[in-house]
């Protein structure tokens, strides 16, 4: 179901779908920023993605990332992203700042 029922998303948070090769958008409510990104991490293609339309099928993704519309202006084509999952918040943690996905450097030119 993805972000279908959701009326908006949070500042900084997203959701991460996956094996996911292509995205829509049918019947949201708001625009994404969307990143495919391949097994190892690294993002193949970025952009943005308006209510009702769908996005690219982009054949060697294995992950698609969807946030709030330029959330992801930043993130660079070519740039390995390191996953890493976290449980929810316990009491004890709260006030700790826990991040589900943080970027890396950008690879070589080269790769494709």
């Amino acid at each position: 179901m993805g972000l279908l029922a959701r009326s908006s998303l949070l500042p900084g948070e997203g959701l991460l779908l996956f094996p996911a090769r292509q995205v829509h958008s049918y019947f949201m409510r708001f625009p994404i920023d969307v990143a495919y990104i391949d097994r190892e991490g690294y993002v193949l293609k970025k952009g943005p993605l308006l209510p009702g339309r769908r996005g690219p099928y982009v054949r060697s993704s294995f992950f698609v990332l969807e946030m709030n519309l330029g959330a992801l202006e930043s993130l660079a084509e070519g740039q390995r992203l390191a996953f890493s999952a976290h449980p929810p918040a316990s009491k004890e943690d709260k006030g700790q700042n826990h991040r589900s996905a943080s970027q890396t450097e950008k690879p070589d030119a080269g790769r494709g």
